[in-house]
């Protein structure tokens, strides 16, 4: 089924929903399902994935086991690199 089709079909079918339980849960999914951005490759993100990869960071730095960067550490490798093309 092609795209518009499909949105056109699942729209009339939202409609015609009157459980609002069942609107609840489609809204609940569609909201985890959300696309808030995109990995270097292109990828989507979305919100579920991104809140459990936070914590999941977040939990290595309690526990003492991230090492990140500082921001002059981050400016410098990209000053270093960029004088490498100049």
């Amino acid at each position: 089924m092609k795209t518009e089709t499909l949105k056109i079909t699942l729209a009339q079918r939202i409609l015609s929903i009157s459980d609002n339980a069942l609107l609840e849960k489609l809204n609940t999914y569609l909201n985890k399902e959300s696309i808030i951005g995109y990995n270097a490759d292109g990828t989507p993100i979305n919100e579920k994935d991104y809140l459990e990869d936070m914590k999941a960071i977040n939990e290595k730095i309690d526990r003492g086991e991230f090492k990140g960067e500082t921001s002059n550490e981050v400016k410098k490798f990209i000053i270093d690199e960029n004088s490498l093309e100049g």
